[in-house]
């Protein structure tokens, strides 16, 4: 008697929730056959920043950056995280837009109705979640939650200026962004050496 043949990996069964990630998928890729037909992508662009511009911003789905900032393609680096906190990866990333990019201002922007001023207002809150929703062990990660906007962008900017990776003659400059109406509000700034008036010439006899 022949042997069976040896079973094959199960095909997945379709759920509602891969369903609806392909229908996700689907809807970006054609999105972006949209944008490539329409022009707006200037191709074969060098690498480099025009505006020499680097902005740390959250990664909130109702701010866009590109367009509160008036921002086209090539212009300005953009690093968005949780809270737009600076992360030691936001440092690592500011090494590469000072150093290969060569930009010279930071933005620091903050917005209000924030999540990480509202549901991450415990430092370790997303991590007990995570604990009683997955069953996952404990969780040792600081969520940089903001208990005062203004404040929480003077300690951002106030990180940049004292990390040493970040150029002395670097301007930086916080500011809110108020989600309701789309304003910008400056809380501080930092204009570093580049501020500083040139010393005199010294006079030779």
């Amino acid at each position: 008697m022949a042997a069976a043949a040896a079973a094959g990996p199960a095909t997945p069964i379709p759920t509602a929730a891969t369903s609806a990630a392909a229908s996700a998928l689907d809807e970006v890729l054609a999105a972006n056959k949209a944008y490539m037909r329409s022009g707006q992508h200037t191709p074969n662009m060098e690498l480099g920043v025009t505006r020499r511009l680097a902005v740390v911003t959250c990664m909130d789905s109702r701010l866009l950056p590109e367009h509160f900032l008036g921002l086209k393609q090539g212009e300005a680096e953009v690093i968005r995280n949780g809270g737009g906190r600076v992360t030691e990866d936001v440092i690592r990333s500011m090494i590469v837009c000072q150093d290969v990019l060569d930009c010279n201002t930071i933005l620091v922007i903050h917005h209000t109705d924030c999540g990480a001023h509202a549901a991450l207002f415990h430092p370790t809150s997303a991590g007990e979640h995570l604990m009683s929703k997955m069953g996952l062990g404990e969780i040792c990660i600081n969520m940089q939650p903001i208990y005062d906007l203004d404040q929480s962008v003077r300690d951002d900017v106030s990180k940049l200026r004292s990390d040493s990776h970040i150029r002395a003659s670097t301007a930086i400059y916080g500011l809110v962004f108020e989600t309701a109406t789309g304003e910008l509000r400056e809380v501080c700034q930092d204009e570093g050496t580049a501020a500083e008036p040139a010393p005199p010439a010294e006079v030779t006899a």
